[in-house]
């Protein structure tokens, strides 16, 4: 399995400088991870990543800030993906929307 990392600051939903995103193939399955550092904002929050690939969003929750990038999101050339919290007293904190390319897979 392979981890993708990413940081969470505020609203600011970055790709983790360290990590290595090159090298990616389309049509994986169970293979790529996605693991995620929020800042203390999310505090209390459930969280969940939204991965978008060929226009369709696939969101997943997020288990001690990681999971699985789901198979229907790594059909195409490039992925997208957010990050939304929510707590129960209403409060919500979305982030932008980073995309990483991948090359096409069989």
């Amino acid at each position: 399995m392979r981890v993708l990392s990413f940081t969470v600051t505020g609203q600011k939903l970055a790709a983790d400088p360290v990590c290595d995103f090159s090298g990616l193939v389309s049509n994986s399955r169970g293979y790529l991870q996605a693991r995620f550092r929020f800042s203390a904002d999310w505090a209390g929050c459930k969280k969940a990543a939204i991965f978008t690939g060929i226009g369709e969003g696939h969101p997943v929750p997020l288990v001690n800030n990681a999971c699985e990038i789901p198979a229907g999101a790594l059909t195409g050339n490039t992925v997208q993906v957010c990050v939304v919290g929510l707590r129960p007293d209403g409060y919500r904190i979305p982030t932008n929307t980073i995309e990483f390319k991948q090359k096409t897979g069989r």
